[in-house]
């Protein structure tokens, strides 16, 4: 049975809700993303809160399921949520309203697809801008049950990631020894 991580299944199907509604935003994933230079609206997801916290464990939801809940991380998230009207940059109820009506969409969107399983931990407006031409942006934390399941790690089955493969090994004999040398590979 193929599992499937929470916090990217919500992010893909969140943003598929943003693009069928309509909403006029660009969505992105990662921890480089909130240091890219914003033009435009945008919803940036980063894994953790602002800190570098995870989240906290908590028991199972449904123990009996199949595969087997082991337990459920309250995985945290950061959205930065940027909004901009370029029309009239100085015209901050403007910028404001932009920001505000992108919130309400994401959040419209993760109740449709996480009803229950997730929660709003605290938002905030980023105030930090200088220049008015990159409008408003509003930070919110959010918490998601995420299941932890008894199965082995996806990729190899064994729990562990895989070992590196780009090696190449040469196995001289010596007498009833053998002496492995192992050599990095040119390609990557």
């Amino acid at each position: 049975m193929t599992t499937r991580l929470a916090l990217p299944w919500l992010y893909e199907q969140v943003t598929a809700q943003l693009l069928a509604d309509g909403t006029p935003v660009v969505s992105a994933f990662g921890w480089r993303i909130p240091a890219q230079q914003v033009y435009g609206n945008r919803i940036a997801w980063v894994p953790g809160d602002p800190n570098g916290a995870v989240g906290t464990m908590a028991p199972p939801r449904n123990p009996g399921g199949d595969p087997r809940s082991l337990g459920t991380l309250l995985e945290l998230f950061t959205v930065t949520i940027n909004g901009q009207d370029p029309a009239e940059p100085e015209n901050e109820i403007k910028q404001y309203s932009i920001t505000r009506y992108l919130r309400d969409a994401w959040f419209r969107a993760v109740y449709h697809v996480a009803h229950g399983i997730f929660t709003v931990r605290y938002e905030e407006w980023i105030t930090t801008r200088t220049e008015r031409r990159h409008g408003t942006a509003l930070r919110i934390v959010t918490e998601l049950q995420t299941a932890i399941f008894d199965v082995p790690y996806p990729e190899t089955g064994t729990g562990y990631a895989p070992p590196d493969t780009g090696a190449v090994i040469d196995v001289i004999e010596l007498d009833v020894t053998e002496q492995v040398i192992v050599h990095p590979t040119d390609t990557p």
